[in-house]
């Protein structure tokens, strides 16, 4: 996962980003969680003409950050459903 922290020193906000991300997850739920259809890997490029570009950005943001904290492998969830409790990938 890839947060990013503004630091006005260092870092501007980016709400084109920001927008972008949104989109995807306006999208991915009016046409995908809503309806109750599993997305194939072709559902981002085409219902967001822009998620190239999303996509492009997230690397050149996930390249550029700093690591400040990692999250062990055993804290990861895997999968959840409405009837199940979490799947962790740890005790």
């Amino acid at each position: 996962m890839l947060c990013v922290e503004a630091d006005s020193t260092h870092h501007r906000r980016d709400d084109e980003y920001i927008r972008m991300m949104l989109q995807c997850l306006k999208v991915l739920k009016s046409e995908s969680l809503d309806k109750r259809f599993e997305p194939d890997a072709a559902f981002f490029p085409y219902y967001v003409p822009q998620y190239n570009d999303f996509l492009d950005k997230t690397v050149h943001l996930a390249r550029s950050a700093d690591v400040v904290a990692t999250i062990p492998g055993g804290m990861l969830q895997l999968h959840s459903d409405a009837d199940q409790n979490a799947f962790w990938t740890g005790k």
